[in-house]
């Protein structure tokens, strides 16, 4: 299997291209167009939407981010939603730190290396959050999603 993302969709645009010709060739008697030019930009358009979606589109379970985060050792949960949104409910363990107030963290959390979980309600906050904190240089930071599709308990 191919880990790099990267790799996999280069290669899958080069296999789509070659699957889309031939399939064009044998359905259409052998023509290309008119001109007797291949098409090219209908493939590579339809290719790099497809490959994108399936490819590089962060896909990201927050039940899956959760189990990663409860077994890995020292890691903080940080949910980055405004301490009203907390308080009505949140994954238990998780510390509220909000995206507005990052600065926060520096104080809570001065090691660097420690393994950061974010999560807000559907993603993006945190996505942010875990960016910003890269900057920061924080070397162990993982964007958990959305607390949308959390399907455990909260804590009130």
């Amino acid at each position: 299997m191919i880990k790099d993302k990267r790799v996999a969709y280069a290669i899958y645009i080069v296999v789509f291209m070659v699957v889309w010709n031939v399939l064009h060739i044998l359905f259409s008697g052998g023509e290309y167009n008119i001109d007797g030019r291949i098409d090219v930009a209908t493939p590579v358009v339809l290719a790099i939407v497809t490959g994108y979606l399936f490819f590089i589109a962060e896909k990201i379970n927050i039940n899956d981010e959760l189990k990663l985060a409860r077994d890995t050792e020292g890691a903080v949960i940080i949910d980055v939603r405004d301490a009203d949104e907390y308080a009505q409910g949140h994954i238990p363990g998780a510390i509220n730190i909000p995206a507005h107030n990052i600065e926060a963290i520096l104080e809570k959390l001065p090691d660097k290396s420690t393994p950061l979980f974010t999560y807000c309600l559907r993603g993006s906050r945190s996505r942010g959050m875990a960016k910003t904190l890269k900057s920061m240089g924080y070397t162990q930071v993982i964007n958990m999603g959305g607390i949308d599709k959390y399907k455990g308990e909260l804590e009130h």
